[in-house]
């Protein structure tokens, strides 16, 4: 009997960040799902980790930006709930690689028989600082290169070393992408077919994700009607507003989701939710209101009621979704009114379970991906 090929999942393989650590975790499940062994690489981009560090306060942001993400971090605590809320997630449920520091070392991992970048913003430069060569896997070491969901974000900037990631990308034998933006790009500047996959947390729907985090044991902190806010950025004031409107309708309490100890006005403030937990309160709420890609893709797998809210000057891997899967009333613009067809979750059910059904095509994508490279 052959032996099983041994996948090295290439992404942000340590970050604070509800979405990427889910997504990672997703990828890790579907490369087993199909039969396969799955490991992460053992890498922290640079830029990332300066931005987890007292060295954010040197990058090339706004004094203002800087002095409220230092007074999250290091006087509410953002940074040492976010060390206590991951830490066990990522030690205890995924296998990793040996260390790699960067680029040059990617030959260290001896034992993997293919590399799958993917799939949150690794080729997103203003996550990355620049492109990452370990994210594009620019190494005459690795052989086998494949993505699964990756992702340009909202490919709304200009690509400053577009000739090295078209030259990077060409040596992959398959790419697919997670938003139609990032496939036409590619597709343009490869002249190539780019393949169109899910978001690795949508091949799970909601029974899978309850028993792989055996959600039914876990104790939610809130034990009456709530309305969850996910909020990103400096998004809470607007997002709270919406949730206090839509609670006061319903009957129900508010409460939020944020790394930081600093009272907010809702009646429940959560800074302690592991990802298992995070999962748990979107379950479980009336009605969730956010501004994240990957709040929205938990509101669709829950089938729970939602509006995401436009977040950014051009936020089209939400848009992208939605439009995909018949949501746009979903996709809340401040000011605008609360449309009484947002508490029915009938559309948010038929939504789930189209993607159940898109997910097979996706992770037969992947399968064939794996095996051919």
């Amino acid at each position: 009997m052959n032996k099983p090929k041994n996948v090295c999942v290439v992404t942000y393989s340590n970050s604070g960040n509800y979405g990427a650590a889910l997504q990672l975790f997703a990828t890790y499940k579907a490369v087993e799902k199909l039969g396969y062994k799955a490991q992460v690489l053992n890498y922290e981009n640079k830029y990332e980790a300066a931005q987890n560090s007292w060295r954010f306060l040197f990058q090339k942001k706004p004094l203002k930006q800087k002095l409220r993400t230092a007074a999250a971090r290091y006087v509410f605590g953002a940074g040492r709930n976010g060390k206590h809320n991951f830490g066990a997630f990522y030690a205890d449920r995924m296998d990793y690689t040996c260390r790699v520091t960067d680029v040059a070392e990617l030959g260290k991992v001896q034992d993997a028989d293919v590399f799958c970048v993917g799939s949150d913003q690794v080729w997103n430069p203003q996550i990355t600082g620049q492109f990452d060569p370990v994210f594009l896997l620019d190494s005459p070491d690795v052989k086998k290169k494949i993505s699964f969901a990756s992702s340009m974000g909202s490919l709304n900037f200009e690509i400053a070393d577009e000739q090295n990631l078209v030259r990077c990308l060409s040596d992959f034998s398959a790419l697919a992408v997670r938003e139609p933006v990032a496939q036409d790009y590619l597709q343009k500047k490869l002249n190539r077919p780019v393949e169109l996959t899910l978001d690795p947390t949508l091949h799970f729907d909601r029974t899978e994700w309850g028993q792989m985090f055996d959600l039914e044991k876990l104790v939610n902190p809130i034990q009456e009607k709530y309305v969850l806010i996910y909020a990103l950025g400096d998004g809470f004031d607007s997002l709270n507003k919406l949730a206090r409107s839509i609670a006061d309708r319903i009957g129900a309490k508010t409460a939020v989701i944020t790394l930081s100890s600093r009272k907010k006005p809702v009646d429940y403030c959560i800074h302690d939710a592991t990802p298992e937990m995070f999962v748990k309160l979107i379950r479980e709420a009336a009605f969730v209101v956010t501004n994240s890609f990957h709040g929205t893709c938990f509101s669709i797998i829950n089938q729970v009621p939602f509006y995401s809210v436009k977040f950014g000057s051009n936020p089209k891997r939400v848009e992208g979704l939605l439009q995909r899967y018949d949501l746009c009333s979903r996709f809340y613009e401040p000011g605008n009114p609360v449309e009484n067809a947002a508490f029915d979750n009938r559309d948010v059910a038929a939504a789930s379970r189209k993607v159940t059904e898109d997910s097979v095509s996706s992770l037969n994508w992947l399968k064939e991906a794996i095996q051919n490279a």
